[in-house]
């Protein structure tokens, strides 16, 4: 078998993403792991530069990675291995995280002839099928962005109301609000709004970690509730979580869109209760939109 032909078999079997970039960061090669993680085809890239942000990846710090801090680039000028963490633009638009590694290719004659990157998702929480049929069953699941829907939300928050107040247990709430979606609709049709908050869901599901509840409040909030959590910690999530909500975007006909959001929070110490807690979240958003107008 041709060594080239083997090398690629190889790669499309692994479950992480590889490709394959020539010395001037041309994408010659996709493999399906990066397919799945991406939803990019090796149609829609080979032949491509990764610098002309076909992943857009970005840092913790929101800092664009394709130039100034791009692995390949590294790599390719001092031919060494490179590797960290990133956030990747989905074909979808939402954001996923994923640990990057980068290796030199180099010849017999030690001259590097490009470097190979393989990426992969890192911590990403995601309902399994039998969660989906579960909450399917008892009608706890939201139809459009498949998380769970306000009915069931609610009947966690009360829950962990319960525990919280019996054990004295801190956690938090993080409320995400799409803004304008009336003129999003009027502008780009339900299928179109229905994907942006597909976006937007799977963002914060993937990114906020194990430990937390993720659920459509209503027609235009996101709840997120974080049990028995450190304040310092919950603040991290929060601009984390802004971070990648506010650099997730679809492409569309008519162009690059994305979702305006506001957002608030709450970190709950001591005694309270679910009316308690509503209350304060609609203070939050009225002074929130106060400010704005």
């Amino acid at each position: 078998m041709d060594l080239n032909l083997l090398i690629k078999t190889v790669l499309d079997n692994l479950h992480q993403g590889a490709y394959i970039l020539d010395t001037e960061r041309r994408i010659t090669y996709w493999n399906e792991g990066a397919k799945k993680i991406s939803g990019y085809t090796s149609e829609e890239v080979v032949g491509k530069y990764c610098r002309d942000n076909i992943l857009v990846h970005i840092n913790e710090k929101c800092q664009n990675m394709c130039e100034d801090f791009c692995f390949v680039k590294a790599t390719l000028k001092s031919g060494e291995i490179n590797e960290g963490e990133a956030f990747l633009h989905h074909k979808e638009g939402h954001r996923v995280p994923v640990s990057i590694r980068v290796m030199p290719l180099i010849d017999s004659n030690e001259t590097i002839k490009g470097a190979i990157e393989f990426f992969m998702e890192r911590n990403t929480k995601a309902m399994s099928k039998e969660v989906i049929n579960e909450l399917i069953r008892y009608s706890f699941l939201d139809k459009v962005t498949d998380l769970p829907n306000r009915r069931y939300i609610e009947m966690k928050l009360n829950s962990i109301i319960e525990e919280a107040n019996k054990n004295k247990i801190p956690f938090g709430i993080i409320v995400f609000e799409v803004v304008h979606l009336k003129e999003l609709n009027q502008k780009y049709g339900d299928a179109t709004v229905d994907k942006l908050l597909k976006m937007l869901s799977k963002t914060i599901s993937i990114n906020i970690g194990s430990n937390a509840v993720v659920g459509r409040w209503s027609s235009n909030r996101f709840m997120i509730i974080l049990s028995d959590i450190k304040k310092s910690i919950f603040l991290l999530k929060i601009n984390k979580l802004k971070m990648l909500v506010n650099n997730s975007f679809f492409n569309t006909p008519q162009g690059e869109i994305n979702l305006e959001t506001i957002c608030v929070d709450l970190i709950i110490e001591g005694f309270t209760t679910y009316d308690l807690i509503i209350e304060k979240l609609e203070q939050a958003f009225t002074k929130i939109k106060t400010k704005l107008n």
